[in-house]
């Protein structure tokens, strides 16, 4: 998840918000391309729990781009690559 906090996939980029200074969802794209999104399950521990989304889920075209966008200012070999597989995964 730290690539996808560094990325700012975070709730409050797409709306979801935050409770108790906590982002309620955050998303991260693993280095096979997939893309994981995280729910607030405990706020005091700030505990997640996480699923893959699955391709043709709506918001994998918004947590691409924003990853995209991200990749082109962060342009180290294993962030294009997670980029890549993730288009190719997702058919973006």
């Amino acid at each position: 998840m730290g690539r996808g906090v560094q990325a700012g996939l975070i709730g409050n980029c797409f709306e979801h918000g935050f409770e108790h200074g906590l982002p309620k969802t955050i998303w991260a794209v693993d280095q096979t391309g997939w893309i994981f999104e995280g729910k607030l399950t405990n706020i005091t521990s700030g505990e997640y729990h996480g699923y893959p989304l699955l391709p043709g889920a709506p918001i994998a075209r918004l947590i691409y781009d924003r990853f995209r966008d991200w990749v082109v200012n962060h342009p180290k070999p294993r962030n294009q690559q997670a980029l890549e597989n993730c288009h190719d995964l997702y058919g973006l």
